[in-house]
């Protein structure tokens, strides 16, 4: 049970390495950060993707491999959309809806397909992953 505690508590210490980072780079305070990022996990439903990453372990070491990268993956890009968000509409979640309605409709369709699917759920978090990443691109 300690170190079950221990473990748990890595994931939290490395949002906040990974929160400040964001504030530093973007010069803004961490709770405008926290805003962003919970602005950026309502319009994406990006905890809904998380969960497919974490779903049936699985008895391969390589799909609990390829489920910890993607969830790590699917992480590192929510960061760079939360500082995206802070620097093109300075936190303004509509303003950036409204700026990327194109790239972020594809995002969610996407991911609206991979939801309904009933392929592997690791399948379908990698293509989900790989749409989030063209989604960073196209919003700088």
């Amino acid at each position: 049970p300690e170190l079950a505690a221990r473990v748990a508590v890595l994931g939290c210490q490395a949002d906040l390495v990974d929160l400040a980072g964001v504030a530093r780079a973007a010069g803004v305070g961490t709770g405008r950060v926290v805003e962003a990022d919970a602005a950026v996990e309502r319009l994406l439903e990006l905890p809904r993707v998380q969960a497919w990453t974490a779903e049936q372990a699985g008895i391969s070491h390589w799909g609990v491999a390829a489920r910890a990268a993607l969830h790590d993956e699917v992480d590192r890009l929510r960061w760079a959309l939360v500082a995206a968000l802070l620097r093109d509409a300075d936190g303004d979640a509509d303003a950036f809806a409204h700026r990327h309605a194109t790239a972020l409709a594809r995002f969610t369709a996407v991911r609206e397909q991979a939801a309904s699917a009933r392929d592997d759920v690791l399948a379908r978090a990698g293509v989900v992953a790989a749409e989030l990443r063209r989604l960073v691109e196209v919003v700088g």
